[in-house]
């Protein structure tokens, strides 16, 4: 995997084209309602929320009617360009060009942290980033995060097809495209298990056709 890739004009436009709902299978559709739906789950009009990779803003928009404040970070400026746009006009929301492995926020810092639509599949290592938003979580809050699973690939495939990876290939539950430099996983609900065992969260797994979304607290 090639980090610079997730920098790229390419993958802006691979996410600007993925918001079409004419490019969205119905276990896309799937996945998307029931991350929103566990995303409001325990938030209210107090609520400090952090969204890693927040793309282009989606989670931003939705969220910030029912909370105190959400920050976005994105380790893409390009991506987080196209974000402002959308979310410049929303007085709670703040967006900032973050690596998230070395978050730049104190311990215990917010009441819920949201890692959505795969973003930890798309790490080879995902752990110094679960550690790193669980050290910003607030104890007996929740982490939200979802995560493909090994049925997800012909789906998927696809998906990537129509959105702006037309060599996109699949082996081992690992899809690559673009010579090798986008990357992206499937888990099992075993692995997810125990990664948050590791880090310190107890976890509830909602499956749906194509994903896990997953709401852990920390304990």
């Amino acid at each position: 995997m090639n980090e610079d890739f997730f920098l790229s004009e390419r993958w802006a436009n691979v996410l600007q084209k993925g918001r079409n709902v004419f490019y969205q299978s119905q276990g896309i559709k799937e996945l998307f309602y029931k991350e929103n739906e566990i995303l409001l789950k325990n938030i209210n009009e107090e609520s400090v929320v952090l969204d890693v990779g927040c793309g282009l803003g989606t989670h931003l928009n939705l969220i910030s009617k029912y909370c105190k404040e959400i920050i976005g970070i994105d380790y893409s400026e390009v991506v987080l360009k196209r974000c402002r746009k959308e979310t410049g006009h929303l007085p709670n929301v703040k967006t900032f060009n973050m690596n998230a492995k070395r978050l730049e926020f104190p311990d215990n810092a917010f009441d819920q942290v949201n890692c959505m639509f795969n973003t930890l599949g798309n790490m080879k290592d995902p752990m110094p980033v679960m550690k790193e938003i669980t050290r910003v979580t607030k104890p007996s809050c929740h982490i939200i995060f979802s995560l493909y699973n090994l049925e997800s690939i012909p789906e998927r495939l696809d998906y990537y097809h129509k959105t702006g990876l037309p060599d996109a290939t699949a082996s081992n539950g690992e899809v690559s495209a673009f010579g090798g430099k986008f990357y992206s996983r499937s888990y099992s609900e075993e692995e997810i298990t125990k990664m948050c065992l590791q880090t310190g969260l107890d976890v509830e797994v909602y499956k749906t056709r194509i994903a896990y979304v997953c709401e852990a607290v920390k304990k």
